[in-house]
């Protein structure tokens, strides 16, 4: 999209990058960027320039300082360019009262203006000699362009060479002066806008110090969630069925977390739900974390394990598992089914559906139901999961035995662990619990109720990524912060309250004399210790006759603030809710697990680039397929979640001690 509307523009004019005429281009400021306020969506800009119309609306003089609103996608670009061009509007703040937006904003350093103009100048040139009737056709050289991309860099023909490119144009010439230019605004509007940002999947870049050895790493998140706004103003009942449209992955985890804390607005605590009503909704959560711990180990995590680092991306692929193991492959796809068809039965669909409703649930099992899951005639049966369950920890083990050096080296490092556990006995907890955090040693830093998490935690925010930085406030930013998922909870918890889960969870803690596990490749580990745990749970609700009682929906005394916690697939998930007298939401926080695991992430990165890439200032394939495995293992719900075949979309950048690019490796 990006590409899309920078050829609108080029197509317009070379002289205004904004493609804006008529009126708006009397609102024009030019400016230079002094200060970024990503918490307040707000910059303080330096005038340069300005159109003569703003003169009667801005009083201050060229050189002056001015603070301005901006859209999230726009302070993105601004973070990245200094000079800049504009338009206003004027606009009202809450905090600022009346105010100005600034919008449209486009790059304008000289030398890059200058750039773009003289290689445009080509493209004109070019167009004329060719005529216009002249279609370009297959085997034709790609006529000199250059255009601005998202970020504000410019992009030349060059870029595309050696690379199968699609490109979208469209061609200005408009019978109608003022038509183009503004279908060219909105579509710009789209690509800016955060909405659209979501093909950046994922983005590292790498800074190495004067002997090129890796002083640090980031992993950019671009993508903007904006639920927490999206939200406010719907009737609170609405919540577990709209934040399920955060994810296509885990809507679940999201519907259960948000009908804990819309329960809480009604005046009902999780003790208080009915019996029948609090296991329909674990059963339900089961079959998520099982089916989701099936997908990321079968489809995602497999390729890397069974094929190596070395392997081509083409071959780390669920299909090329299943060409040399169909056994293996066959299995995790009827396992992930289990848990879906889990899912169906209790909500309705496999994504998106609905249980939950404030105080309980709308719906009972039927006695068709259970069978369908326990006599193994139309599906495999619970007890056939189990089976399966513990034969896959069999092949981890085996596998870790026979690859200990790299699996317990891989991205290790020291954190702290965070999760649920058992209010009364310490066990491992999905649903419901008390959060509890250890150090990397064993040592308790935090054991509290769920509904205190705000007092404990705060979040903090960085210019380079829209993911925000969860950690412990008595800690502190550089210590308090946390590793979340199957491998914090296997740290965190006392034991595991079935039989097999618990017996392979001893196996699992004896390999580090029973202290915390801080091997990052160990979480798959973790993971499939807890797919067998929910297998047993799983069962053993299947033959409890609460399931289909009657018994659905609690009432209690409504309130105007909720908390929900539960431990997703990914980690510990947070939603919280505030409503005004009439029941609509006013505030809404969500800390979902990858936020939480979002330092970890950017430590495991670093912790690959330090070990392969230091002194080596170049990006290899590899080294690619290392970086994706450190982010991978972590299951991470944004977009680089849903892989392409055996990669994951990854840009990796390499900068030298003066900030200037020296290696770059796309994957799109």
């Amino acid at each position: 999209m990006s590409f899309f509307f920078a050829f609108a523009n080029i197509g317009c004019s070379d002289e205004n990058p904004s493609g804006v005429r008529s009126v708006e281009v009397e609102n024009i400021l030019r400016g230079k960027v002094l200060n970024i306020d990503i918490n307040n969506s707000t910059v303080e800009v330096e005038i340069l320039a300005r159109s003569h119309n703003l003169s009667d609306k801005i009083s201050r003089r060229i050189g002056s300082k001015i603070s301005l609103q901006v859209q999230p996608g726009d302070l993105s670009l601004l973070s990245k360019k200094k000079v800049f061009k504009g338009n206003l509007q004027e606009t009202f703040s809450s905090t600022a009262g009346k105010t100005f937006l600034l919008y449209n904003v486009w790059p304008d350093e000289k030398a890059e203006r200058i750039r773009v103009k003289n290689v445009n100048r080509l493209l004109r040139r070019d167009t004329l000699g060719m005529g216009e009737s002249m279609l370009r056709t297959v085997g034709d050289n790609l006529p000199p362009f250059a255009l601005y991309d998202q970020d504000g860099g410019v992009v030349t023909t060059d870029y595309f060479d050696g690379s199968v490119t699609i490109l979208n144009f469209i061609f200005s010439r408009c019978s109608v002066a003022e038509m183009c230019p503004a279908a060219t605004i909105k579509m710009k509007k789209l690509v800016i806008d955060p909405v659209t940002r979501v093909e950046g999947h994922g983005k590292v870049t790498i800074h190495l110090d004067e002997q090129n050895k890796v002083k640090d790493s980031f992993f950019h998140i671009v993508e903007f969630r904006g639920f927490e706004r999206f939200i406010q103003g719907h009737p609170y009942w609405e919540a577990p069925v709209l934040v399920q449209r955060l994810c296509g992955i885990c809507p679940v985890s999201h519907h259960i977390a948000a009908a804990k804390a819309i329960d809480q607005l009604v005046g009902v605590d999780p003790e208080n739900l009915s019996s029948t009503a609090t296991k329909l909704r674990k059963m339900l959560h089961y079959g998520q974390v099982f089916q989701s711990h099936a997908l990321h180990f079968f489809y995602l995590a497999s390729p890397d394990l069974l094929f190596g680092v070395n392997a081509p991306a083409e071959k780390r692929n669920i299909v090329a598992v299943a060409t040399e193991n169909q056994e293996l492959a066959k299995k995790g796809i009827l396992m992930r089914k289990f848990g879906q068809e889990m899912i169906k039965a209790l909500a309705g669909k496999k994504i998106h559906g609905i249980l939950a409703v404030p105080g309980g649930v709308h719906k009972t099992f039927t006695a068709e139901e259970r069978e369908y899951f326990l006599d193994g005639k139309q599906i495999p049966n619970a007890d056939t999961m189990i089976e399966w369950s513990r034969e896959i920890i069999d092949f981890i083990k085996t596998y870790h035995a026979e690859n200990a050096n790299w699996i317990d080296n891989f991205a290790k490092y020291p954190s702290n662990h965070l999760s649920l556990v058992n209010k009364e006995t310490g066990a491992l907890e999905l649903y419901d619990g008390r959060l509890r955090s250890i150090d990397s040693e064993g040592k308790e830093l935090m054991n509290i109720s769920d509904v205190e998490y705000s007092y404990n935690f705060k979040e903090a925010v960085e210019p380079w990524s829209y993911l925000k930085f969860p950690y412990m406030k008595e800690y502190g930013r550089e210590n308090g912060w946390n590793r979340v998922g199957p491998l914090a909870r296997m740290n965190t918890c006392s034991h595991i309250n079935t039989p097999y889960a618990e017996t392979e969870r001893l196996i699992f803690k004896a390999y580090t004399q029973n202290k915390p596990n801080n091997m990052t490749m160990h979480t798959h580990w973790a993971r499939l210790i807890e797919m067998l745990h929910c297998a047993e749970l799983m069962k053993d609700l299947l033959h409890d006759d609460d399931i289909m009682g009657s018994d659905l929906v609690r009432e209690g005394v409504k309130r105007n603030k909720g908390i929900g916690i539960i431990e997703a697939p990914r980690g510990t998930l947070i939603h919280e809710y505030q409503t005004d007298d009439k029941g609509l939401i006013t505030k809404c926080n969500l800390i979902v697990s990858t936020t939480h695991n979002n330092e970890a992430m950017n430590r495991g990165v670093r912790s690959v680039a330090q070990d392969v890439l230091s002194e080596k200032p170049e990006i290899t394939e590899p080294m690619l397929n290392q970086v994706e495995m450190a982010i991978r293992a972590y299951d991470p719900c944004l977009s680089c979640a849903t892989h392409a075949l055996g990669q994951m979309p990854l840009i990796v950048q390499l900068e030298d001690h003066q900030g200037n690019l020296i290696d770059e490796k796309v994957r799109l």
